[in-house]
């Protein structure tokens, strides 16, 4: 998973065999007092959802790098 943020938008991308491909964008003021009422602030993580309750997932190569 790779994202990438400008004044105005996130994407989401994904990283496979040195290829990005991206899965969507947001746009960043429904997190500002622009829309929002007041600062929200920003938080991004990893997150797995699963069909059953034993599904997990485990990460084991994530770095966080800024440009």
């Amino acid at each position: 998973m790779l994202v990438k943020a400008t004044p105005t938008h996130y994407y989401f991308y994904v990283q496979l065999e040195g290829t990005e491909t991206l899965l969507g964008a947001a746009q960043t003021k429904y997190l500002s007092s622009e829309v929002a009422g007041g600062f929200t602030g920003v938080l991004i993580g990893l997150y797995v959802t699963g069909e059953t309750p034993e599904t997990s997932a485990e990460f084991t190569h994530f770095s966080c790098v800024y440009s």
